[in-house]
């Protein structure tokens, strides 16, 4: 007798008996339950990561009852929420709803009722608040257990009215949710006003972890008793290496170990026989969890994977998988940080102390080839362009040379990723460095001199780079940590034609040199970036309107100190800060942001600082300096008039 295979994969677990893990989570679920405010949980998991297997448990009478719920009281009810298309509508899942309710609802009458509503055409949040008052007289508390709720998400028919309504209910009747979705429940919101509901605040959200190795022992015990089949731990340590720390992946693995066992394979073979087997399946879900990824994440993929193969290339190793600090990766890509957290709740990195790799052998083989793949649009001259004048806009000369020709050379279909990725000036060199080292196909022509006209070889690109003076760098990293939303601060010497004229041209070099260098000296301490000079006066631009308020005061105080000493010598410098999005083209700042900072100084007085209503509100006060009211002003080139505030620099400075 053939004894069945008692790894599955297909199919979310149904039975009880054969759940492992997740005791963490179940836990806190069942928490917020018995908590008198009968509180919802956001079940948040990558996909096939056992969100339906966790709440097909959850709603077992068995264990509702071992969590110290009555499940004759409690109802829960699972809702499938797969089945939603673009052309459903809340009417149409409430009808779904009631339906399911009634079908664990015992009471002969209620039941009726619950029926009678759910066959109404329009159903809304009044007709589901008296049917909760129902079953709340009754004596009964509704559980909904919503999976795929994302669905619900990405539909325009469900806006902010139906999510007012839902919370309405949970809030005020007998009824708890929990939801599982792909994503935080926010980010499913396909709109501002819906992503601003309160709905998401009543939640807990509840992230799935990997697998511990407690639990791939619990698995392993459980799933093989009574099969006279044994694995031996050398055996199950590899699989895990294949296999990563997600339960779908590892029940994939161990399945066809299993298999292979019961082939009478040799120790040997079963090994390759999982490889082989594990990297066919698991394909088509890494090719859905890549597309899912953003660039953040695609981009800390890739510089996992490229690290792992050089690595793998200099000490010959099949196993075990490199582990990196994250500040070690932003030497190569500034975000990885940020990305490498999301990364390991979904299971593609594992987390080991403060440490992180790719979660398996199986995700490498699959990234490795999925970024060497060959491109679609090899020949799509325009984009080819706009990627290359993305480089050359970004990075010094030095270092967009070799870039660019890195890109021409390369066949990836990835060619935008990486073309983000170089340029960025702050680790720019670095990756260059890391892809043309790369022993990864990225090109057909490694090694040797390539066809295209006006190509360059490895060693050429590399040489490129001791072209670049560090200036050059300096600058171009500033330009690089510029992002989003920046303020834009303007200067301007107050009176420099009458003051630059009453002496000669010696003393005139000599004083402006002085007032160049105090205003250059404070943007570099404050981490500012001179855009650009205006004859007697500058542009700058920050990253953060906190330094930029702090620069404009400590120039406006370096003038003083200068002024107190040289009486007949005085310099009135005008300052007006704005902040808002800003264009970056060739190293200079655009857009209306940039305007209204140079309308702004213009207003000014020589000692002044006057800034937007917005750059106030995003400064904010501190004990260093507040805001006098300049009144509302209307400035050249805008409709509306604008709310003016001068910096009191004064305070405390002495």
């Amino acid at each position: 007798m053939v004894t069945l295979n008692p790894f599955t994969y297909g199919n979310p677990i149904s039975d009880p008996k054969r759940f492992v893990g997740r005791q963490r989570e179940i836990e806190q679920v069942f928490m917020r339950l018995r908590n008198p405010e009968f509180e919802s949980s956001s079940i948040v998991g990558e996909r096939r990561s056992g969100k339906t297997s966790l709440l097909n448990y959850i709603a077992h009478p068995d264990v509702i009852r071992r969590y110290g719920l009555n499940p004759e009281a409690y109802l829960f009810v699972y809702l499938d929420l797969e089945m939603i298309t673009s052309t459903s509508t809340p009417t149409r899942l409430y009808q779904y709803m009631l339906r399911r309710v009634a079908s664990k609802t015992q009471d002969e009458a209620l039941k009726k009722e619950i029926r009678e509503v759910s066959q109404h055409d329009n159903i809304d949040t009044y007709d589901l608040a008296e049917v909760l008052d129902s079953m709340e007289d009754a004596g009964l508390h509704i559980v909904l257990l919503i999976d795929e709720f994302e669905n619900v998400g990405d539909n325009a028919n469900f806006g902010p009215d139906f999510y007012y309504g839902l919370r309405s209910l949970a809030i005020h009747h007998d009824l708890a949710l929990i939801t599982s979705t792909r994503v935080d429940l926010v980010e499913i919101a396909h709109s501002d006003a819906v992503r601003s509901s309160p709905f998401f605040n009543i939640f807990a959200t509840i992230n799935l972890q990997p697998f511990s190795t407690e639990d791939v022992q619990e698995m392993l015990r459980s799933y093989l008793e009574d099969t006279g089949i044994s694995f031996n731990d050398a055996v199950v340590k590899y699989a895990l290496t294949l296999a990563g720390r997600l339960p779908f992946f590892i029940q994939m693995a161990l399945h066809f170990l299993f298999e292979a066992y019961q082939r009478g394979e040799n120790e040997s073979r079963r090994l390759t026989y999982v490889e082989e087997r594990l990297q066919e399946a698991a394909s088509p879900h890494l090719e859905n969890y890549w597309q899912h990824s953003s660039d953040h994440e695609k981009t800390v993929l890739s510089l996992l994977t490229l690290q792992e193969n050089r690595q793998r290339e200099r000490t010959n190793y099949a196993s075990p998988l490199f582990y990196w600090q994250p500040a070690e990766l932003e030497r190569w890509y500034v975000h990885a940080g940020l990305a490498l957290n999301k990364l390991a709740n979904r299971g593609l990195v594992i987390r080991q102390d403060d440490r992180y790799a790719l979660a398996s052998t199986t995700i490498l083989r699959w990234l490795t080839g999925e970024l060497t793949s060959a491109a679609s649009d090899l020949d799509n001259h325009e984009e080819q362009q706009r990627l290359e004048g993305l480089i050359t806009t970004a990075l010094p000369q030095g270092v967009a040379t070799p870039a660019v020709q890195w890109l021409r050379r390369t066949n990836t279909k990835y060619r935008g990723l990486f073309a983000r990725w170089i340029s960025d000036a702050r680790t720019s060199e670095g990756v260059l460095e890391l892809l043309t080292s790369s022993k990864m196909p990225f090109y057909e022509l490694k090694g040797e001199t390539p066809s295209a006209e006006g190509a360059a070889t490895d060693d050429q690109m590399l040489e490129a780079l001791s072209t670049v003076t560090e200036s050059e760098r300096r600058r171009a990293r500033q330009l690089a940590s510029i992002e989003g939303t920046v303020s834009v601060m303007f200067t301007d010497l107050e009176g420099s034609t009458e003051l630059l004229t009453s002496i000669g041209d010696e003393e005139n070099q000599e004083l402006l040199r002085v007032h160049n260098s105090i205003i250059r000296r404070e943007v570099a301490n404050h981490g500012g970036l001179e855009v650009k000079a205006l004859g007697d006066g500058f542009m700058m631009v920050f990253s953060s309107a906190r330094r930029a308020a702090a620069c404009a005061m400590d120039i406006q105080r370096g003038l003083r100190e200068f002024n107190r000493k040289h009486a007949d010598r005085q310099l009135k410098v005008r300052i007006g800060i704005n902040v808002g999005e800003t264009i970056q083209e060739d190293e200079d700042f655009f857009g209306s942001a940039v305007v209204l900072a140079a309308r702004i100084t213009a207003r000014a007085s020589g000692g002044q600082i006057l800034v937007s209503d917005l750059f106030r509100k995003l400064a904010g006060n501190t004990s260093s300096f507040g805001y006098v009211d300049r009144g509302w002003e209307h400035l050249k080139g805008f409709a509306e008039e604008e709310h003016l505030y001068e910096v009191d620099w004064h305070a405390g400075s002495g």
